[in-house]
């Protein structure tokens, strides 16, 4: 099982990184057996972003365009599809309209 984790916004000495934490098997009082591939079915993924610091990593600049809540939603569109290579008619436009739009919703009601 894989948790991933989106940290936006992250500190400047963070900057743009992804990080993997794993369970790992320390005995405490020794006695149980060491079968790895018991215990190791949980990893976690840390993507930080950080959207003021450049970044020459194609990914985490895909990553940052995608979750940027200060580009409006045609400049994602068109940065996506001409510097990523994403097509938007292949109805990965419709559901990114509907996040932008979803986000958009949530702030208006924290505003509220």
């Amino acid at each position: 099982m894989y948790s991933i984790w989106i940290c936006m916004n992250a500190p400047k000495y963070i900057g743009n990184a992804i990080s993997e934490y794993k369970l790992e098997k320390t005995d405490l009082i020794p006695g149980i057996p060491d079968r790895r591939k018991e215990y190791d079915k949980l990893s976690i993924v840390m993507v930080c972003l950080n959207t003021k610091k450049e970044t020459d990593d194609q990914f985490l600049g895909m990553l940052q365009t995608l979750f940027n809540t200060e580009l409006p939603e045609k400049e994602k569109k068109d940065r996506l599809e001409q510097e990523y290579e994403i097509q938007m008619e292949n109805g990965f436009g419709k559901e990114l309209s509907l996040m932008c739009n979803l986000s958009d919703t949530v702030e208006e009601r924290g505003i509220e």
